[in-house]
């Protein structure tokens, strides 16, 4: 059949009809059925289907098309910017340039933004595009895309933007998350826990108080799995936001964390960290103390961290030997007995009353430590 055989049929031909002859027509011009000195012809005569009144019948040729590496990328765009029903059969061809899949999303609906977003290879651009105006469902595709590499300020975005949402949030942390988005996404999870209605009904007046030392207790436990070279991101990130705070300080020294506590000291008196590590290990009183005043610690709270540091240390050094679920339950009952044999004022009072809660928290983690052990044994 002729072109113009083939035009003068398609007036006729009912919307299968025309759907299936445009789809033969662009297989046999894909697959190199077309003589060469007809290929132009019959390229610009498929690009007649763009105005043909059927999406089905735009939607089998771009069912063609998109599969193709060999397809003309002015009918790929064409096909691109269609009806949803047609380009969702193009979001996946080769042939389409990062600039046409970010123009695309301006006015993509939620299915074409999950599509695109699930191309293996995805620009940093696109994704870039996605992560700040990308619909949920875009989102989770990206997220989902094992294929991409998703740099630190993508997944930082969407942190952001959907840290509340329980599937994202489940997704990022499941990945290589930078320390300080990890950190804010149990901000947000502790804000969405704390906003739901049954934890308020269950917990009452307690709610507020409850979440924030669950925050606290989750922040001190990703700071032990923190690689060194992020610990300053980390603190960095925790003062930005006020959250170190002289009971995070208290609890990251008393179960051991020396790491953040020297990080967060060097944050907070503007000395270097080696400086700092020097009067961590030596844990003299008055070089503490000193750095303490500088840090903009009471003395109570120097002491409280001067003890535990101390404990650690010979616990570190072989003078006392303990297991890792006993460690931290002896160092938290040294230094509420050394700090408590003191003369103590009402914030002395608050403090050790700290201790004693951090003290009950280490006891349970033990025997969870201890009653999975023997589960697995």
């Amino acid at each position: 059949m002729t072109l113009q055989r083939f035009v003068d049929w398609c007036d006729n031909a009912g919307t299968r009809q025309r759907a299936e002859g445009f789809a033969m027509l662009a297989r046999a011009y894909l697959d190199g059925h077309v003589p060469q000195g007809d290929r132009r012809a019959v390229e610009a005569f498929l690009h007649l289907v763009l105005d043909d009144p059927s999406p089905k019948v735009r939607a089998a040729v771009a069912a063609v098309m998109g599969r193709h590496r060999a397809a003309p990328p002015a009918l790929l765009r064409a096909f691109l910017f269609d009806c949803q029903e047609v380009a969702l059969f193009v979001a996946a061809a080769p042939a389409l340039g990062d600039g046409d899949l970010a123009d695309a999303l301006a006015s993509a609906g939620e299915a074409l933004q999950a599509a695109i977003a699930d191309r293996p290879d995805l620009a940093v651009t696109v994704a870039e595009a996605i992560a700040a105006e990308g619909c949920r469902a875009a989102v989770i595709a990206l997220l989902r895309n094992d294929a991409l590499d998703l740099g630190d300020g993508v997944l930082r975005r969407l942190a952001h933007r959907f840290g509340r949402d329980p599937e994202i949030r489940a997704l990022l942390t499941a990945g290589r998350l930078p320390v300080d988005s990890r950190q804010m996404l149990i901000l947000e999870a502790a804000d969405a826990l704390q906003s739901a209605p049954l934890v308020q009904a269950v917990l009452g007046e307690r709610t507020a108080a409850l979440v924030f030392e669950a925050s606290e207790r989750a922040t001190a436990g990703l700071a032990e799995t923190v690689e060194p070279a992020e610990m300053p991101r980390l603190v960095a990130h925790l003062q930005s936001s006020g959250q170190i705070s002289p009971a995070f300080l208290i609890r990251a020294a008393c179960l051991g964390n020396v790491d953040l506590v020297a990080a967060a000291l060097a944050a907070l008196s503007n000395l270097s960290e080696q400086r700092v590590r020097a009067v961590l290990v030596e844990c003299r009183e008055a070089a503490f103390q000193t750095l303490a005043t500088r840090s903009g610690l009471s003395p109570s709270v120097g002491e409280i961290i001067r003890l535990a540091l101390r404990c650690w240390k010979g616990i570190a050094t072989g003078r006392v030997e303990l297991g890792p679920e006993e460690a931290p339950d002896f160092v938290l009952a040294y230094v509420i007995q050394g700090f408590g044999a003191k003369p103590r004022s009402a914030e002395d009072e608050k403090a050790l009353a700290l201790l004693r809660r951090i003290q009950r928290e280490a006891a349970r983690e033990g025997m969870r430590l201890r009653a999975g052990r023997l589960l697995a044994a």
